[in-house]
């Protein structure tokens, strides 16, 4: 993400204007862990909490704190800010939720293609669609090293960062996520270059989106597939990511008829799992067709500039 922003500047900013970027080592895990040091302050320098502390302020601009992120739910900007009592702005590709926090005014999270508005009253517009496939989002913006996993105190006072790679990581980005960061960038830099001074249509990109989700080619399918076998929680122990299956669908039928695209990341996932069944495909075309004709009908009533 911070190729693409600053390949991005250049081609759009004078470059007086252009902003200084810092590749940062953070986890949700050395978060959580330095938000259980804070909760128990025993004067100890050597805290986990002492040690984010340090090293993360250490990348402030005046006492506020700038990040960019995947995003999804914000907690760890919401618990830096708590902790570091300094103001920070999150700016994610979307946000699904913004917890009430007592110190909301010094906690600005913006998801910039998606969000949830109003105190979770709201959503963005063409919501359910943009937060379909949030998981490949971050296999396919993942770093090539490992998760941050402790930050260490060196005797000259420095932070040292220790990681942990797992093989499932560094297979998924060595076999599919390097080569599509690499093509990620250069649509960047030639979309940006081609559409300088123009609107991008939301509309017409949830449109592109809906049509990938329900209809695959086998390849695709199977690409698919081979991210969700080889997804890590890497909060919980560097465990297997288990991806929610039908067992855990849970369905509000007014939910789903007034707003279908809420359970499209459920639907999206049929194809891949049948793929291989050839006599299951028939149904499935008939049913993401209505799907997307169905979705696309209530698009036509959703202002995207709202």
């Amino acid at each position: 993400m911070k190729k693409a922003y600053d390949a991005y500047q250049k081609l759009v900013m004078p470059l007086s204007e252009i902003i200084k970027t810092h590749y940062f080592l953070n986890s949700r895990k050395v978060v959580f862990l330095a938000k259980d040091a804070y909760k128990k302050m025993d004067g100890s320098d050597e805290t986990d909490f002492t040690l984010q502390k340090d090293y993360l302020l250490a990348h402030s601009d005046h006492g506020k704190f700038y990040m960019v992120d995947e995003g999804w739910y914000n907690h760890s900007q919401q618990m830096l800010t708590e902790m570091l009592n300094i103001e920070t702005f999150g700016y994610y590709i979307g946000s699904c939720r913004k917890e009430k926090l007592q110190y909301d005014d010094r906690c600005h999270r913006k998801g910039l293609l998606f969000e949830m508005r109003d105190d979770n009253k709201t959503l963005s517009p063409f919501f359910g669609i943009f937060c379909t496939n949030r998981s490949m989002y971050e296999q396919l913006l993942s770093a090539p090293h490992g998760s941050v996993r402790k930050y260490k105190s060196l005797k000259d006072g420095e932070v040292q960062v220790e990681e942990k790679y797992e093989d499932k990581e560094k297979y998924i980005y060595d076999t599919y996520t390097r080569k599509l960061q690499d093509l990620m960038l250069v649509n960047v830099k030639g979309l940006t270059a081609w559409n300088i001074d123009n609107h991008i249509s939301l509309r017409l990109l949830s449109r592109l989106l809906l049509k990938s989700a329900l209809f695959n080619s086998r390849k695709r399918c199977r690409f698919l597939n081979d991210l969700d076998r080889n997804m890590v929680d890497n909060c919980d122990g560097n465990q297997s990511f288990q991806v929610k299956g039908i067992k855990d669908v849970r369905i509000n039928v007014v939910e789903l008829l007034l707003h279908p695209a809420n359970y499209l990341g459920m639907l999206a996932k049929v194809q891949r799992k049948i793929v291989d069944k050839s006599y299951l495909m028939p149904p499935y075309y008939i049913l993401a067709s209505f799907a997307y004709f169905y979705i696309r009908f209530l698009n036509l009533f959703e202002n995207e500039d709202k």
